[in-house]
């Protein structure tokens, strides 16, 4: 027997297609010629994620329907840019806390994204991709990143002992479905440590827009001494009306923005911006460890967000 899965995505369009033969949902798609958001093609970075309409959250990498579904994807065909390979040079790296690295690269030919989106960089002499999130908007060659330090990580090992200006990169890109919509309505973003990345590129790409609508921001990190970006935020602030929140779970922090800062974690801060039942036009961003992301989900709930205006980037831990 045919079973049937019904995608229907954010701008109403409807497309059926058919699983056979053991094949995903996703994998039914890509046969007949249908682009699906993707990356990990193995459930965990859950870019593939659908609805079915109960709410349930289904990965079309994985999901191998036995009866006809229904199941809505939250972006539109439209939306999306193909992949594409690129080469790149580094034009500068600096590290700008006890445990993030900004490094700023020139791609050799321009790669369209939504602010957002991330790619896959190739480790020189490591034989390992990384994902990144650019923080600038998309309106240069040039793109920049936050990346977190970790422990003997292939990535953090370059940057610490051989990476210098001038390096030539393989990346890849774009990718993710985490990307800004059009809303008229407020934005409330939610940034756990790297997380802010993707932010500051919907930050600066809302700012390019001139968005006059109200714009609040929580960010969270482990510590003082973890805290960055803060100097990004001071002409956002100027160009957006823009609410911050800073929180740190050790140390004090000492910023020059106009900022509320707290003990405690990224929802302690943002309980100290957002103080109204959200509205059918309001929008939340999340980025940040899967913990923190399912936390922020459940608190925005609880303040009258409709799961179908949270969108969310869930970290996940790589290979050393």
């Amino acid at each position: 027997m045919s079973v049937e899965a019904t995608l229907v995505f954010a701008d109403g369009e409807m497309i059926v297609v058919s699983p056979r033969d053991g094949k995903t949902v996703l994998e039914a798609a890509e046969s007949v010629g249908i682009a699906l958001a993707h990356d990990c093609r193995d459930g965990r970075c859950k870019t593939c994620a659908a609805r079915d309409m109960t709410g349930k959250e289904t990965l079309l990498c994985q999901f191998r329907p036995d009866s006809d579904v229904t199941l809505r994807v939250p972006y539109a065909r439209a939306d999306l840019f193909e992949p594409v390979n690129r080469r790149a040079k580094i034009l500068a790296l600096e590290k700008r806390s006890q445990s993030v690295w900004w490094m700023r690269l020139r791609l050799q030919f321009e790669m369209p994204f939504l602010p957002g989106q991330y790619i896959s960089i190739a480790i020189p002499d490591a034989n390992a991709q990384r994902n990144f999130s650019m923080a600038n908007a998309p309106v240069s060659k040039e793109f920049d990143f936050y990346i977190r330090e970790l422990p003997d990580g292939a990535m953090s090992r370059y940057l610490a002992d051989s990476a210098k200006v001038g390096d030539i990169l393989n990346v890849v890109g774009p990718y993710g479905r985490f990307f800004l919509r059009n809303g008229a309505g407020a934005k409330l973003f939610m940034a756990g440590g790297t997380g802010l990345a993707p932010i500051l590129s919907m930050l600066r790409a809302l700012a390019d827009r001139g968005h006059g609508g109200p714009v609040f921001l929580g960010f969270g990190v482990t510590s003082a001494q973890d805290l960055f970006g803060v100097s990004d935020l001071t002409p956002l602030n100027e160009q957006l009306d823009l609410t911050v929140g800073i929180a740190v779970m050790t140390g004090l922090v000492e910023v020059q923005v106009p900022v509320k800062a707290v003990a405690g974690t990224v929802l302690d801060a943002v309980a100290t911006i957002w103080d109204r039942p959200a509205t059918a036009e309001d929008e939340a961003y999340i980025c940040g460890p899967p913990r923190m992301v399912d936390a922020a989900r459940a608190w925005l709930r609880s303040q009258e967000f409709d799961d179908t205006t949270i969108f969310n980037e869930e970290f996940l831990p790589a290979e050393a």
